[in-house]
């Protein structure tokens, strides 16, 4: 499972950063995609039980976009990211 899950800074102008901490260790996936379901950003981390990662949003237009993150144990976790 999850322990922690931050997202910073929200609204999000250039960089976000994402802060996970899981109970037990797992490779995890994060993804960002518009409000269509397409897939903009994917970063896919290695197993450990924390992560720090920082996402570069350069390039992307204003809106409201969905973060994903998924464990290796398939678990899903969502929130809503706006750019700006």
């Amino acid at each position: 499972g999850v322990h922690t899950f931050d997202i910073f800074p929200v609204p999000a102008t250039g960089q976000l950063t994402i802060m996970l901490t899981l109970l037990r260790p797992s490779a995890i996936v994060i993804t960002l995609s518009d409000m269509l379901g397409r897939e903009v950003r994917r970063v896919d981390l290695p197993e450990a039980v924390a992560f720090h990662e920082t996402l570069r949003l350069s390039g992307l237009p204003p809106g409201n976009y969905v973060m994903g993150v998924t464990t290796g144990g398939g678990e899903v976790m969502t929130r809503v990211v706006t750019v700006r």
